[in-house]
C-alpha cells in the first residue's frame, strides 16, 4: 500500500506542490487569518490523496474547523467537519497510529457538540474519553499531550479540570515536539507554546509566561497575536 502511494506521489506534480506549502500555511496561521488554509483545503478535495498528504490535510482541517467556528463561519465549519470525519476514517484504514486517530476523534466530538446542543453531554464525554485513550495509547504523541492539556485547562475545576495539570501536559507536549524535531513550520507546536504561556499566566506565574512568549517570538517573530496583543498585555 505504501509503495502505491509513493508511486502516485512521484508522478503527480500537484501533490508534490501541496507538500511544499507548509511555510505558507504556517505564515497564514501566524497572521491569524486562515483564509489561505481554506483555499488550499478546497483544492485537495479528492478521494485519491497519498497517505502523507492525507495526514497533512487532516491536521490542517483540525485547526481550520476551530478557526471557522471562532469566526462564526458555521457553514464552512460544518462542511469541513464532514470532510474531517471521512479523512479520519481513511487514515485509520491506512494504518495511521491509533493515538493520532483518537486525537482527531476527540476533536470531532468537541466540534460536533457546538452544532448539536441536545447531545452536548454525549459529545463532551466522548471527547474526553478519546483524549484520555490517546494519551494512554502513546504518552509521547505531542498532539495527544497537547489536547490533554487543553482538556485540563478548559474543564472547570468542579468537574475535574486543573490548570496545573494542563501546564504539565503542555510541557510534555512541547518536549515531545522538540525531541521528535517536529517544530519547523508546525502550527501545532506554536499553538501549544501559546497555551503553555497562558497556563502560566492563569497560575499567576507571569514572568514564566513572558519567558515562553519570548521563546515563541524568537521562533516565530511574525506571530501577530503574541507580538501585538498577548505579550504586550503580559508586560503591563
Amino acid at each position: 500500500m505504501k509503495r502505491i502511494y509513493l508511486f502516485l506521489f512521484c508522478f503527480c506534480p500537484f501533490w508534490l506542490s501541496a507538500q511544499l506549502k507548509h511555510e505558507l500555511m504556517f505564515q497564514a496561521y501566524l497572521s491569524g487569518d486562515l483564509t489561505y488554509w481554506g483555499e488550499v483545503l478546497a483544492s485537495t478535495e479528492t478521494k485519491d490523496m497519498p497517505l502523507d498528504v492525507l495526514r497533512q490535510v487532516t491536521n490542517y482541517e483540525y485547526g481550520y474547523i476551530a478557526w471557522c467556528m471562532d469566526k462564526k463561519n458555521t457553514n464552512e465549519a460544518k462542511k469541513y467537519l464532514e470532510n474531517f470525519a471521512q479523512h479520519i476514517d481513511k487514515l485509520e484504514a491506512l494504518g495511521e497510529k491509533q493515538s493520532t486517530i483518537l486525537v482527531y476523534r476527540s476533536a470531532f466530538n468537541a466540534y460536533s457538540l457546538f452544532f448539536n446542543k441536545w447531545k452536548m453531554a454525549t459529545y463532551a464525554s466522548n471527547a474526553i474519553n478519546y483524549t484520555n485513550k490517546a494519551v494512554e495509547q502513546d504518552g509521547n504523541n505531542p498532539l495527544a499531550l497537547s489536547l490533554k492539556g487543553n482538556v485540563e485547562f478548559f474543564t472547570p475545576k468542579m468537574f475535574g479540570g486543573s490548570k496545573k495539570s494542563a501546564l504539565e501536559y503542555y510541557e510534555k507536549a512541547i518536549t515531545a515536539f522538540e525531541n521528535q524535531k517536529a517544530i519547523e513550520n508546525n502550527w501545532n507546536y506554536i499553538a501549544t507554546m501559546l497555551c503553555y504561556a497562558q497556563a502560566f499566566e492563569k497560575l499567576g506565574e507571569t514572568e514564566k509566561a513572558i519567558a515562553v512568549c519570548q521563546k515563541i517570538l524568537k521562533i516565530a517573530p511574525t506571530f501577530v497575536y503574541v507580538r501585538d496583543v498577548y505579550y504586550p498585555q503580559l508586560l503591563k
